[in-house]
């Protein structure tokens, strides 16, 4: 999930665009924008695309709209191997003792020197980067994605909590599910428009293409590397409606023309009322291991009937989960600094709380899944391959802004309107075994994600602003401090970055974990230092961490770079060099601290799982007064705990507070 990017804020003169006739609008459409982007994607991916008249003059490069600004962005740079030798000494030399050091030292100069193989390796990524817009997009598309084998429940998806909602009586929650359908309708509007405005990094535009896979999009497992699928023109004018694990062909378009509100609420009424007992849960089997879902599918496939349910569901605008009231956990009754009711909605995001509670009630694979829960649990869980955070937060904040009157919504007449489609499947004994183990699997995995959502109220951002620091370096310091308390440990830590402003970016790895942070927890915990001396240490790694960050988003970091130089080496067929089968190489990538910050003016709040077994994930959003912030680890390491983590990083805020205004005195 990216780091440090303002998500664009849409306001109300935004839906004036809404059903009106523009420019820009499909029906006036001279150009077919699904060729057109194929094509220009082919010119990109041939290194052509500044070259080319044609491409300069199709509707990419019109000023204005979404895309106004990718003919400008940059290809992503290979960093100097020199420089990213050098940041990597400096970013382990914290991680190991002095003897390890010392060895990983004459691995590296030996990798880096004059004529070796890592000359040899450079030279052939900077070959690639030549003929390829974007060097690592299909590469980390594939190794971080495809080829990923693991489920996508917790270790890949994330799940956004949007605030719990207060339903009076019992079409709320339907009337709150109709004017989301109809939010993210409009947004798909505005995608397909082209009129979503360009993110910004700074002064920096950031590419788009991202928006164009989160709706309408599906994941589909394969054996070996999975692949991704988007619904023609015309084929997604339904929605799927899964209420008790049933699941329900929704249409919301007719003739082209999105259905009112008022229609919508009454499709999902005849929802409600037609599946009140619970099914067996199919949608399970996509929270299995991706080679054990794929053969499920194929033995599904086997059937007509459930081989047109599984079009229809990958071909859909997005899935609406309409939750039943969550299983009350264990852990909810414990004391703690906690905040119970995004706890709860970020697990249900998350995972769904297993199969006795709603996990069931979803189709994992595929990128945009609404969740609205009939106690107001509210929010989203999409599936990662797709698209970065900011795009899905955009459009959460989207549906957030402009469901204020939702209860208004009365439903239609019933009388002329098509009744949703029930999905009906055809259930072989290989069927049901593959859905028994999938559900035993899946139970075990959410029974092991121990999760508790946090909100720090003693100050927020504007705090870091006041003493001219970067609000994502103050935090990911604290963060730091907190770990570093409880395990008297420095731990390789991952936050996000952005690399979007290069074409097709996605992500690079921003390392908190240095000497400069060291020194500030060590100094921190020891207690033996001067205020002002406190103050300092903090500061400079503060400013340390912020210029990282900056490196990291221009395309300077090394973790990318080093992962571009194995491909290299393996496509080549060559026994991998000993830098990258070094144990501190191995120990640098083992990230018990996998961080993202995902900011938005609404109080949501993201959550994924930890990436190893020994580790955090936690997710953060700081606004101008608080910090909003999710914790999870596994129950099965006896060494990591979500709560206590979750607690000292509230007593890090508190310390690092009390320590800058001490120091203005």
């Amino acid at each position: 999930m990216s780091s440090v990017v303002e998500v664009p804020q849409f306001n109300r003169t935004d839906s004036a665009r809404f059903g009106t006739k523009s420019k820009n609008s499909i029906g006036q459409r001279i150009i077919n924008k699904d060729k057109m982007l194929a094509r220009s994607a082919r010119m990109l991916n041939s290194g052509m695309a500044k070259h080319s008249k044609a491409f300069q003059t199709s509707s990419l490069a019109r000023k204005g709209n979404m895309f106004a600004k990718q003919i400008e962005l940059p290809h992503l740079p290979v960093p100097v191997l020199q420089q990213s030798l050098s940041k990597y000494q400096q970013a382990v030399r914290c991680l190991v003792e002095d003897n390890d050091f010392n060895k990983t030292k004459r691995i590296v100069e030996d990798f880096g020197k004059e004529g070796g193989i890592g000359e040899m390796l450079q030279e052939r990524l900077i070959e690639r980067s030549r003929v390829e817009v974007n060097w690592i997009a299909k590469w980390w598309d594939n190794s971080a994605y495809f080829d990923f084998r693991m489920p996508v429940v917790v270790h890949s998806s994330p799940g956004i909590a949007f605030p719990k909602q207060t339903f009076t009586d019992d079409l709320d929650q339907l009337r709150y599910a109709a004017r989301a359908i109809r939010c993210t309708m409009n947004f798909k509007s505005l995608v397909d428009s082209e009129s979503v405005p360009v993110d910004m990094l700074g002064p920096h535009p950031m590419c788009m293409m991202q928006y164009n896979n989160i709706l309408s999009t599906c994941r589909v497992p394969h054996t070996q590397r999975d692949t991704r699928v988007k619904a023609g023109r015309g084929e997604d004018h339904h929605i799927i409606v899964m209420h008790n694990n049933n699941f329900y062909v929704m249409d919301v378009y007719r003739n082209g023309q999105p259905m009112p509100e008022s229609e919508l609420l009454s499709q999902l009424v005849e929802i409600r009322n037609s599946s009140q007992v619970r099914e067996f849960p199919v949608g399970i089997l996509t929270s299995d291991g991706r080679t054990q879902w794929a053969n499920a599918r194929q033995r599904l496939l086997k059937d007509s009937q459930n081989k047109s349910n599984l079009e229809k569901i990958e071909k859909s605008l997005f899935c609406l989960c309409l939750d039943e009231s969550p299983l009350e956990h264990p852990s909810d009754q414990q004391e703690s600094l906690g905040d119970p009711n995004y706890t709860v909605t970020s697990r249900e995001m998350l995972h769904g709380g297993g199969t006795k509670s709603n996990s069931g009630n979803r189709w994992f694979d595929k990128v945009f899944q609404l969740v609205v829960g009939t106690d107001g649990h509210v929010g989203v869980c999409y599936e990662h391959s797709a698209a970065e955070g900011p795009p899905i937060v955009a459009l959460s904040n989207h549906i957030l802004g402009h469901a204020g009157n939702f209860r208004d919504i009365q439903p239609s007449p019933a009388g002329n309107l098509e009744a949703p489609v029930k999905l009906e499947w055809n259930m072989h004994p290989d069927n049901i075994e593959d859905i028994n183990i999938a559900i035993e699997r899946l139970d075990s995995l959410v029974d092991d994600v121990q999760l508790k959502s946090f909100i720090y109220r003693g100050y927020g951002k504007e705090m870091a602003k006041k003493n001219k620091m970067s609000p994502d370096a103050f935090i990911q310091l604290i963060m730091h401090l907190a770990y570093y308390r409880l395990h008297r440990q420095i731990p390789p830590t991952y936050e996000s970055a952005a690399t979007r402003k290069f074409q097709l970016g996605r992500t690079d790895t921003i390392r908190t974990a240095s000497m400069t942070s060291k020194a500030f927890v060590e100094a921190m915990v020891a207690s033996e230092k001067s205020k002002a001396e406190l103050v300092h240490l903090f500061r400079t790694a503060v400013q340390a961490h912020t210029k990282y960050t900056k490196e990291a988003c221009n395309g300077e970091a090394f973790d990318r770079h080093f992962f571009g130089l194995k491909m290299i080496a393996v496509e080549s067929g060559m026994d991998l060099p000993e830098f990258f089968m070094d144990k501190t190489f191995k120990h640098a990538l083992h990230f018990n601290m996998s961080t993202s910050q995902i900011g938005s003016k609404y109080d949501i709040v993201a959550c994924f799982g930890p990436v190893v077994p020994d580790g955090y994930g936690i997710c953060y959003n700081p606004q101008s007064n608080c910090v909003r912030y999710t914790v999870t680890a596994f129950n099965s390491n006896a060494q990591t705990d979500s709560v206590k983590m979750g607690e000292a990083v509230q007593r890090s805020f508190d310390e690092i507070g009390t320590l800058l205004t001490s120091a203005h005195l």
